[in-house]
């Protein structure tokens, strides 16, 4: 009894099972960026590391070059971090609907 023939009959099956394969899809994604924004971390803390030690040598124009990387490596692991959130936000609407 359905006049739009949108869904076929057993749709809540297979829409569940859709559903789960999406949701484990985006999880892996999720993770991948968790992996990522990782490493950006480790390679943001040795930057300012090395933007101190810079200083501290009176190194100006390499701690200026150092600063500006981390800078920009903060900006990165923004986008990744609020893209890692969006998935996140993801996994759990959809699974609110299986």
């Amino acid at each position: 009894m359905n006049p739009f023939g949108f869904f076929p009959k057993g749709r809540d099956e297979g829409l569940k099972e859709k559903l789960s394969v999406a949701v484990k899809r985006i999880e892996a994604h999720r993770r991948e960026l968790e992996i990522i924004r990782g490493k950006l971390e480790t390679r943001r803390q040795v930057l300012f590391e090395t933007t101190v030690k810079a200083f501290e040598r009176k190194d100006e124009t390499r701690a200026t070059v150092y600063a500006n990387e981390h800078a920009e490596l903060k900006k990165v692991i923004r986008v990744v971090t609020v893209g890692e959130l969006a998935l996140t936000q993801i996994i759990v609407r959809l699974e609110s609907i299986r």
